[in-house]
């Protein structure tokens, strides 16, 4: 083949490169991701002493006794992990805050702390299990009628960004734009 015309042949495959490809979808049967009222007094002691040691759960050198949030057993070992809404409002929806019980042999026996192991604003739905871990789709703002959705799974220690696409609202439509950097 001449290289003429193998470049208009390659360059008529780009377009298709940079189409749409769809985010996992939920999880089926459904996990409710919605978060519910939590009490302060009701979580377990490593879940507070965790809280407390991020700056955004304490006013007034303690955490609010009222929070939003979520208690999911993401990784299927029958030790929950709690999903707790920072108590800030931000306009691209709010910042959940993952924490885990800490597994041996990182901890002494009858250890109850926790860790924070991702920071994610907006979460949509929960995915198939990549890790151990479910992977977690997240919708966010991204100003005006712009917003990016990202994909997030467990890596090693935490959940991190592995995708992350642009969309906008024209109209009732939703429009996909590009693919990002996560």
């Amino acid at each position: 083949m001449k290289p003429r015309y193998l470049a208009i042949v390659l360059l008529g495959l780009v377009p298709s490169l940079h189409a749409e490809q769809p985010f996992p979808s939920a999880v089926k049967p459904t996990i409710n991701v919605s978060p519910g009222k939590l009490t302060t007094a009701s979580l377990p002691e490593g879940v507070r002493k965790a809280l407390a040691a991020e700056e955004v759960f304490v006013e007034d050198g303690k955490t609010p006794g009222q929070l939003w949030g979520k208690v999911i057993d993401l990784n299927g070992d029958g030790a929950p992990e709690y999903l707790v809404n920072d108590p800030a409002s931000y306009t691209g929806g709010p910042m959940t805050y993952i924490l885990t019980p800490r597994r041996l042999p990182l901890k002494a026996k009858g250890d109850s702390s926790y860790r924070l192991i991702g920071v994610i604003q907006g979460i949509d739905h929960l995915a198939a299990r990549k890790n151990g871990f479910y992977q977690i789709v997240a919708t966010a703002r991204a100003g005006g009628a712009t917003y990016e959705r990202r994909l997030f799974a467990y890596r090693l220690t935490e959940y991190v960004a592995t995708r992350a696409a642009e969309y906008e609202f024209r109209g009732d439509d939703e429009i996909y734009v590009k693919e990002v950097a996560p």
